[in-house]
């Protein structure tokens, strides 16, 4: 895509921006990758990172249709784990492109 700015004629492709930012783009998202891989913990592996990362007493509160549970309130994590969750969601979540 070329557009017009102060009279110069500038390319926004994904290309072209990549290349002057030297971005590398990987040829699969480590996003997905991750997420795919989290899937297959099991219940001792989730209670370990839940623990981890939230207060005591904390429960999940969604259950996949099948299997393991998966999720545990954000407002239960400790604080770093909290902000960084709240950022997650709000910033980068709804931007992914990949």
């Amino acid at each position: 895509m070329r557009v017009m700015v102060r009279a110069k004629e500038v390319c926004y492709s994904s290309h072209a921006i990549n290349r002057l930012f030297k971005f590398h783009v990987p040829a699969d998202c480590a996003l997905k990758r991750r997420r795919d891989a989290s899937k297959s913990l099991t219940m001792e592996q989730r209670e370990a990172l839940k623990s981890q990362l939230s207060i005591p007493g904390s429960e999940w509160v969604k259950h996949a249709k099948k299997g393991l549970p998966r999720w545990f309130k954000t407002e239960r994590l400790f604080d770093i784990p909290r902000i960084w969750a709240e950022f997650w969601v709000h910033n980068v979540e709804p931007c992914s492109n990949t």
